[in-house]
């Protein structure tokens, strides 16, 4: 089957598991497509996303910034060409975008290592931020955004990290806060029922089935996480990131990092507010 076109954010959640998929020795080409069934597609997107990782490991060696040395090619990062235009996520963006003044901004990395725990999450989170993976990431989120030229936007400067821990609860009530309660420089209103709607389709696009869709307001949607595979988040102060982003935030209540990431995969949501 001929795939065409980029995943979505929905079929790379789905690549992280099914690209481990194995089968026998002995198992035929027509058998393994027969088990894989529509899932074949997904595979084949994972096929593409290795074969490009390839490329982008040549292209892009990751060093450590702590000792200049080159990091194992386990260790390397690469960005993620995917679909973060999606509709789900157009919308949200969009949304705070009027209510804040903002230029919101939806960052993806694919890591070739996965994340086990909390602490290896910080780690690559540092390393990402910290390597050559991170400017590509940040352009193609403004290109996304009808913005070229981002890549004077950052700089290529090591910053120290300071990452604090959220639980899934406080990375949705921050969506909310952001949509409802934070303040509003034009008056640009949204409905509750509005937000609500907005956060939950934003939420399935990303964590999929592990969102309770039937939540109703006031009730937010909440994210049931996997224990095998945990989702894990944390919230960087802008004033960490800064240095890096000389010309991003605005220094008001309404600058954000959120970056939440499972396995092979991390998301960086950026706002900003201006008056």
């Amino acid at each position: 089957m001929e795939v065409v076109g980029k995943p979505s954010l929905r079929q790379l959640s789905l690549i992280l598991h099914i690209g481990c998929l194995s089968f026998p020795p002995t198992t035929s080409f027509c058998q393994q497509n027969e088990l894989l069934s529509a899932d074949w597609a997904r595979t084949a997107y994972s096929i593409d996303i290795i074969q490009r990782q390839r490329t982008l490991r040549a292209r892009y060696p990751l060093r450590s910034a702590a000792k200049g040395s080159e990091l194992t090619k386990e260790q390397f990062i690469c960005p993620v060409a995917t679909d973060l235009n999606s509709s789900p996520v157009s919308a949200l963006l969009d949304a705070l975008d009027r209510r804040i003044n903002a230029n919101s901004l939806l960052l993806a990395v694919l890591v070739e290592q996965k994340c086990h725990t909390q602490l290896d999450m910080a780690q690559t989170i540092d390393a990402w931020i910290n390597g050559p993976a991170f400017q590509p990431s940040y352009i193609e989120a403004w290109a996304l955004r009808g913005v070229k030229g981002a890549e004077t936007y950052i700089t290529a400067r090591t910053i120290p990290l300071t990452t604090t821990t959220m639980t899934p609860e406080a990375f949705v009530h921050r969506l909310w806060w952001l949509l409802q309660e934070s303040y509003s420089y034009y008056n640009q209103a949204l409905s509750p029922h509005k937000a609500h709607r907005l956060i939950t389709n934003f939420l399935m696009e990303i964590f999929e089935g592990e969102v309770s869709q039937y939540s109703r307001y006031p009730q937010l949607p909440c994210i049931e996480l996997s224990t095998a595979s945990p989702w894990y988040f944390f919230d960087i102060p802008t004033a960490s990131l800064q240095p890096k982003l000389p010309q991003y935030f605005d220094g008001f209540q309404q600058d954000t990092t959120t970056i939440w990431g499972r396995d092979s995969l991390l998301f960086m949501l950026l706002t900003n507010g201006c008056p």
